[in-house]
């Protein structure tokens, strides 16, 4: 796209990132870890976040270098490219016993988006070193509930600037 997912300015006037940020600090959480690859940096506006830096492996490189923080807590995982992600779909993944909570069906689920308990960094880690990296099939191997969301465009993502505009767009609309 040109320009890191987490600095696009979204149409309430904040970036991305800081907009994951505050929406999580909404819906309860105790705090934020943001997760970082090396040569990232962001302006958080004076937010209080913990920063770790990845050592790659993509999305699950990302989950694992920010729930080891503290691996006995739970984490609502949340990726900072959902520019129509509200706080009731955050608060919409909790109050649940399995280890993974994300929306979904029965073909594909929104990792990005999702509550981990509990010893899931164990769990990443064990597959990162048997080299799966897909979270989706981790996830189905370590037992996921699979909700529903009934406005599934609230998890739209955008990795394109193509995405971006319609996305805003669609968002103007409503």
């Amino acid at each position: 796209m040109g320009i890191e997912k987490g600095a696009m300015i979204h149409p309430d006037g904040r970036t991305m990132l800081a907009r994951t940020v505050d929406l999580l600090m909404e819906a309860g959480c105790d705090g934020v870890v943001v997760s970082l690859r090396e040569g990232q940096d962001f302006s958080l506006e004076g937010r209080e976040v913990a920063i770790v830096r990845d050592a790659g492996g993509g999305p699950l490189g990302g989950i694992i270098a920010g729930i080891e923080i503290a691996e006995d807590d739970d984490w609502l995982v949340v990726a900072c490219d959902l520019p129509r992600l509200e706080v009731s779909v955050l608060l919409g993944l909790l109050g649940f016993s399995e280890k993974f909570v994300v929306y979904g069906d029965s073909e594909n689920l929104e990792p990005l988006c999702g509550f981990y308990g509990k010893g899931t960094a164990e769990i990443f880690r064990t597959a990162m070193e048997r080299g799966e990296w897909g979270l989706q099939k981790i996830m189905r191997a370590n037992g996921v509930r699979v909700l529903r969301l009934d406005h599934q465009e609230a998890l739209g993502n955008a990795n394109t600037r193509e995405d971006w505009e319609i996305l805003n767009s669609i968002r103007q609309k409503t």
